[in-house]
């Protein structure tokens, strides 16, 4: 099903997202009774043949009364500060859920006192940000991240944005996997804010967050974003990479090193031939996925490719995810363009990488191998294949069960595979699922077309012509919303189910405009005598028998044969 697998880099914790400790004074004074005022103005009245004394005296109670109502707050809030410092020291020594329960009972004590604004309130929201962050509570982390931002007015100030942007990665990330796409770009738009535009071409934080918002861009489906924003990433690698390589040679000038205005490690303190090319892979990966939907395959084919050339210079860890991400991508190129022999070649190529049994990436090539077995009719290999990948994401728990389009791309699979064994009963079972969340997570992505298409072939195989019809047509309504190209494949997917559903209803004109449709498109991809042209033929040659067009008919069937035979 051609799923993309989460190949985003994990932002990594530095020292220098620790809790900010505004904590270090006594809180500052917020209320002080307007009783003291009034007291201070009748001294006053009753000085009036000496206003000076009068003031003075007004002054003095309200000193008094400042230092009381301070040494006040200072023991009514000290037990929070102890709390705060605990949490503290149970966060740097990695002990999350300790740390979060101290710093939630600190926040529950400022927020009964306190407003929203003060610093005591919002450093407590953003010290509970983080930890649950690290604990993968990414909902509460964006809770308090939002009453942090609530509380700042929208104003961050500049020695906290950083940390809020780091904080805002990790939750957008979380959102992005889970379908809430508007929100994790919404996230990435904040945070590119809040860290603003990169002085040179030095700042990995600008780097990572192009590349976010661009893999966010590309699960929402919106193609022409994702391509503009991977472009705009790799454009600072480059940058940053003739920074590295000027700074690495010697000049007559002067021997001065200078550290980066935003965020450390800047070239001149760290090499990045290593860390920088998995950045570039990384982007060229999305950037592959997003010119395969845009149906680019030839761009989308050297982007892979460049990807595994710079993913492969090491052999463990990301590159390894990286590199056999950039591999299943060639594979499902080849795949599309009817390539099966090399499909497979580099899906094994894929296989070979030492990768985790949880790795999504694992998953993912389990699921297109599934899948090209399936074209070929190899129904045994495909059905051991699904139900490996059901294994792994059952075991998986959490970690695979973060992001749902595997699980629903595994349905769609074992609906295709039950359709073409016209097992109808199973495969109704599986696109069922299959849409809703489709639904959840591929918003309006091209790749949701796809199911819902399968879903109206289902559902006309079952004779239910209504639903079909309803499916069919959300699924054109939604690759005519993202402006894509009449040639695109996914509309070849759609026109077929159109016309099954048209021969279901006797309505033979329109189901041969359909069909034919789907053949000229499909053509142009594969050319005239490949294995996947075979449905569309055999859907033309019935409506031929059906309209007493038989030379046709049998003109169409022979075309059938000889594809088979070549096959």
């Amino acid at each position: 099903m051609n799923e993309v697998a989460d190949v985003t880099l994990p932002a990594r914790v530095e020292a220098g997202w620790a809790p900010v400790h505004v904590h270090g004074r006594a809180p500052a004074l917020y209320r002080i009774p307007i009783t003291l005022s009034l007291v201070g103005l009748f001294m006053i009245a009753i000085q009036a043949g000496q206003p000076l004394v009068g003031f003075a005296s007004m002054m003095a109670v309200l000193a008094t009364a400042a230092a009381l109502s301070l040494r006040s707050m200072a023991r009514r809030y000290a037990p929070a500060a102890v709390l705060r410092d605990q949490g503290d020291a149970k966060l740097a020594a990695g002990r999350y859920k300790e740390a979060r329960a101290f710093y939630e009972r600190a926040l529950v004590m400022v927020q009964r006192e306190l407003p929203a604004t003060s610093p005591e309130v919002l450093s407590g929201n953003y010290n509970l940000a983080v930890v649950s962050s690290m604990l993968g509570d990414h909902d509460q982390a964006s809770t308090c991240l939002e009453a942090l931002l609530a509380g700042l007015g929208g104003r961050v100030p500049n020695a906290w944005s950083g940390r809020v942007a780091w904080l805002l990665r990790r939750i957008a990330r979380h959102h992005s996997l889970h379908g809430r796409h508007r929100a994790a770009i919404r996230a990435c738009r904040l945070a590119i804010e809040l860290v603003g535009e990169a002085p040179g071409a030095d700042d990995c934080t600008v780097r990572s967050l192009l590349n976010d918002l661009a893999w966010a861009s590309l699960r929402s489906g919106d193609l022409g974003a994702s391509e503009r924003a991977f472009r705009d990433a790799l454009a600072v690698h480059e940058q940053y990479r003739e920074i590295a390589a000027a700074l690495a040679t010697p000049t007559s000038i002067g021997d001065e090193t200078v550290s980066s205005p935003y965020r450390a490690p800047s070239p001149t303190e760290t090499t990045t031939s290593g860390g920088l090319d998995r950045a570039v892979a990384h982007s060229l990966v999305g950037l592959g996925w997003t010119l395969f939907e845009l149906g680019r395959f030839g761009d989308a084919d050297a982007s892979f490719g460049r990807a595994v050339m710079l993913a492969s210079a090491s052999a463990g860890g990301e590159d390894a995810s990286l590199r056999a991400e950039a591999l299943r991508g060639r594979g499902t190129v080849a795949l599309e363009t009817g390539r099966e022999a090399e499909a497979e070649r580099q899906y094994r190529r894929a296989s070979e990488a030492p990768l985790p049994a949880d790795a999504p990436q694992g998953v993912a090539l389990l699921l297109d191998r599934a899948w090209l077995a399936c074209g070929l009719g190899e129904d045994p290999r495909a059905e051991g294949l699904l139900v490996e990948a059901e294994r792994r994401l059952r075991g998986a728990g959490q970690q695979l069960g973060a992001q749902p389009s595997l699980t629903g791309a595994w349905h769609a699979v074992w609906a295709e595979l039950s359709r073409r064994q016209c097992n109808y009963r199973d495969a109704h079972k599986h696109v069922q699922r299959a849409v809703v969340l489709a639904g959840e997570v591929l918003a309006e992505h091209p790749r949701r077309a796809s199911v819902l298409a399968l879903a109206s072939r289902v559902h006309t195989a079952r004779s239910e012509l209504a639903a079909a019809e309803r499916y069919a047509r959300r699924a054109m309504q939604l690759l005519r919303g993202r402006s894509l190209p009449d040639t695109h494949a996914r509309y070849a997917e759609v026109q077929v189910a159109l016309g099954e559903l048209h021969v279901a209803r006797g309505q033979f004109g329109a189901a041969e405009q359909a069909f034919r449709s789907a053949l000229e498109i499909r053509e142009g991809i594969v050319g005239p005598e490949h294995r996947s042209l075979d449905e569309i033929l055999e859907g033309l040659c019935g409506v031929y028998e059906a309209t007493g067009r038989l030379d046709d008919a049998a003109n169409m069937q022979r075309r059938r044969e000889g594809i088979r035979h070549a096959a």
